[in-house]
């Protein structure tokens, strides 16, 4: 929605009063002018992630696996072992 023009609701702009019209177009300006000088958010530097293997784990035959997915309630959460590499 970047550089789309501003659009409001009914119930925003129901006037009668021609004062509060013209109070109700400055503060729309306003809101216009501030808007135009926004600029979108730059992106996330990518971040390194420092990981940690347990040392059983280094020489480990066969590990499980677990699947944090949904399921039904009596599912194990762990799957067969996996052949460690």
């Amino acid at each position: 929605m970047y550089r789309e023009p501003l659009r409001l609701p009914g119930e925003f702009t129901t006037t009668t009063d021609s004062d509060s019209a013209i109070n109700d177009l400055h503060d729309l300006q306003a809101v216009h002018r501030t808007i135009t000088h926004l600029l979108p958010a730059p992106p996330r530097q990518p971040q390194l992630l420092s990981t940690h293997v347990p040392d059983g784990l280094l020489h480990a035959g066969e590990v499980f696996v677990r699947r944090d997915a949904t399921s039904s309630p009596l599912t194990p959460r762990m799957t067969v072992p996996f052949m460690s590499l």
